[in-house]
């Protein structure tokens, strides 16, 4: 069959400019009717010879960033039928490309693969790194200047550190079928080193392996009957937000109708300056289990004043639906948690709230103790009797000590001593 994807001569991959594409003199071309490879003069004289592009043959492996891929990929094995099947798209009638990679020198092709639009044919670049899809550089006669660029970029650079991450686990299921070629035969240290692999470059503890999610994950993966798909990182973190929702109000649906829970609060500053407030929420149900729930771990911003704390408060309260079901809230003694009752009660009040009995605030038992343990340890004054400080004790020392420990008495005095 004649391509003419591989027509070019060879004074254009010779030059001293190896990756600049030049115009292509149409003399040196010699049409071949039967790949509808002719020239023509409009847009009008193609449109009305052209038909419809044949869909990709099964062989042909489909690839792209997202989970449609709607791309062709081309490679050495594949190349007389993806070449087949390209010319006779509408972008292979119109374009002619040099697929056969052999006579580039650029190192900057081996980071890349050549693929085409199943749709139309139209040539892209797809970064192995990222998977993110460029503009071949046949489509306007421009150099690898483009490439180069990408991959010195801080995004090619972050999603082909995600998709490391996501591939991982992967790997330790099933092998890429290109992998295969290299290790066809499953052993037990290739198998640790796969997993060695994959810990290192994930920067994960090593008890992972020991951990029985992990060991779940490996056996529920060998369920399926296919590879299964790794989703995104961002797929993954709408996942968690929604299983959180639902598996809140799963817990709150098992508070018996007519009874009340109490809350408990406490903010927390990051060492970054950034500051929350954590919600937590515990009841009994009807059988007698005690419940504890996080309702959630809200962000704050600007003053830590008592409005700005009941202002949070009050919209989580009112997103589960619970505001007239709160018997109390425990803080800690801090003098703008009690602003913040009271900002509550005025916010029941003022949104014409049904409640049995006002909100009862109950201080926090820890922070009174340590509170108190504070203010005792400030009172006392202990001064050691010795000026000199002893490196060694005498036998007389160590036997009043002894008896001290028989007695159980409590030390008299304080000594400077050098450990």
């Amino acid at each position: 069959m004649s391509q003419f994807s591989d027509s070019f001569t060879p004074s254009l991959y010779e030059s001293n400019s190896i990756d600049t594409f030049t115009n292509i003199p149409q003399d040196n071309l010699t049409p071949n009717l039967s790949h509808s490879q002719q020239s023509f003069n409009s847009d009008n004289d193609y449109s009305t010879f052209r038909t419809p592009a044949p869909p990709p043959p099964p062989s042909l492996q489909r690839v792209g960033p997202d989970r449609k891929k709607s791309y062709v990929l081309y490679t050495t094995m594949s190349k007389t039928e993806f070449v087949e099947w390209w010319l006779k798209t509408e972008y292979g009638a119109k374009k002619r490309i040099r697929w056969d990679s052999n006579r580039r020198f650029s190192s900057m092709w081996d980071s890349f693969d050549q693929v085409a639009q199943a749709s139309d044919g139209k040539a892209k670049l797809m970064c192995k790194k990222c998977g993110n899809i460029l503009d071949h550089p046949h489509n306007n006669e421009h150099g690898t200047s483009t490439m180069a660029r990408h991959l010195k970029g801080s995004q090619c650079r972050n999603l082909s550190a995600n998709r490391t991450k996501q591939k991982g686990i992967m790997s330790l299921v099933q092998d890429m079928p290109q992998r295969l070629t290299t290790t066809p035969v499953f052993s037990q240290q290739a198998w640790e080193e796969k997993l060695l692999t994959f810990i290192t470059r994930a920067k994960l503890p090593f008890q992972l392996i020991e951990h029985s999610e992990f060991q779940e994950l490996i056996e529920f993966a060998r369920l399926a009957s296919s590879q299964p798909n790794i989703p995104s990182s961002r797929t993954i973190r709408r996942r968690l937000q929604d299983t959180i929702k639902i598996r809140q109000q799963k817990m709150l649906d098992t508070l018996p109708s007519g009874t009340k829970l109490s809350i408990a609060l406490d903010c927390w500053t990051s060492p970054f300056q950034q500051a929350f407030m954590a919600i937590t929420g515990y009841f009994i149900e009807d059988k007698w289990n005690y419940r504890e729930i996080l309702l959630g771990f809200e962000p704050l911003h600007g003053s830590h004043s008592g409005a700005n704390l009941s202002a949070v408060l009050f919209d989580l309260l009112q997103q589960y639906k619970i505001i007239d079901r709160v018997l109390s809230i425990t803080t800690d003694n801090a003098a703008n948690n009690v602003k913040l009752m009271e900002s509550i009660q005025d916010s029941i009040q003022s949104n014409q709230i049904s409640t049995d009995t006002a909100i009862i605030r109950v201080p926090c038992i820890a922070h009174v103790i340590q509170l108190s343990l504070q203010k005792l340890l400030g009172q006392m004054n202990a001064n050691p009797k010795n000026e000199i400080i002893e490196i060694n004790w005498s036998e007389a020392r160590s036997q009043s000590l002894r008896a001290r420990q028989q007695k159980r008495e409590i030390a008299d005095t304080l000594n400077k001593v050098s450990l």
